[in-house]
């Protein structure tokens, strides 16, 4: 699993061929995403075209889907799946070959081990972990931050190199060390944004976590985010077969470097 990109990239078989370097992304509650150089490259045809929703609610994009005879990351193979290609690029190419979700690999354990920098399926689970049950918004990982004594809903996102990003209202009602400046951009399929941050320097706790946060960022999104960045040092493991995930670990938070502070979201099926 490699974090260099500030997001967890892994090896991928797309119908025998590859490997394709796609991100590991928690934050993906549908199908995923393939370039369409990678459809291209597989010699794919789309079996349907979609109109696929904003993650902040905005116009609907269209996208083709895919069906792929199988997938492979490492000895584990899922078979007969489908995958968006957008029919535009509105992210620039910022998800390079894809984002696929760990929801693939749904009949098992999935890990994330931000430590060691790998990523298993079918390994053991925790032992003595604090499990947290899977919410409403399942197949991503819902999540309750206790920042300060206030308990912020939030999804769990690995597709954001982010430590920690907070929905707007929070930079009015929190206390920061300093003030709130822009400091990047966001783009989702539908707009362009700016992103504020400012210096919390407070403990998060999630679990059996505890993750020191300095810089925080604010985006229009309707949760709270704990990224990439906030997970180094934990080990993620999510158990579908008894629907909760852990967190267990010593936090030790890597915040991107600024060209990297930016929001990117993949679309969402519409409707959900």
């Amino acid at each position: 699993m490699d974090l260099a990109s500030g997001r967890p990239v892994i090896e991928v078989e797309i119908n025998g061929q590859g490997p394709f370097h796609m991100i590991m992304d928690t934050g993906v509650g549908g199908p995923g995403l393939m370039s369409r150089d990678v459809a291209l490259a597989l010699g794919l045809e789309p079996v349907r075209t979609e109109q696929i929703g904003s993650p902040l609610g905005g116009t609907p994009a269209k996208a083709d889907v895919y069906r792929l005879a199988n997938l492979s990351v490492g000895g584990a193979t899922v078979d007969d799946k489908e995958i968006y290609v957008m029919t535009d690029d509105p992210l620039g190419g910022a998800t390079g070959d894809g984002v696929i979700g760990p929801s693939l690999f749904d009949e098992g354990v999935v890990t994330l081990d931000f430590v060691n920098s790998t990523f298993e399926i079918g390994g053991p689970v925790p032992a003595d972990a604090h499990w947290i049950p899977l919410g409403p918004s399942a197949p991503l990982l819902d999540a309750s931050l206790d920042i300060n004594g206030e308990a912020i809903p939030a999804h769990i996102d690995t597709g954001a190199p982010h430590v920690l990003s907070l929905p707007e209202s929070y930079a009015d009602t929190m206390t920061f060390e300093d003030g709130v400046k822009i400091i990047g951009h966001g783009r989702t399929i539908d707009r362009e944004f700016d992103v504020r941050g400012a210096t919390l320097n407070a403990d998060v706790t999630i679990g059996d976590a505890v993750i020191p946060v300095g810089l925080v960022t604010f985006g229009p999104l309707p949760v709270a985010n704990l990224g990439t960045g906030g997970l180094r040092g934990l080990v993620l493991t999510i158990d579908w077969p008894n629907h909760r995930y852990a967190i267990v670990g010593h936090a030790e938070p890597v915040m991107p470097q600024p060209r990297r502070i930016e929001v990117r979201r993949i679309p969402e099926e519409a409707g959900e």
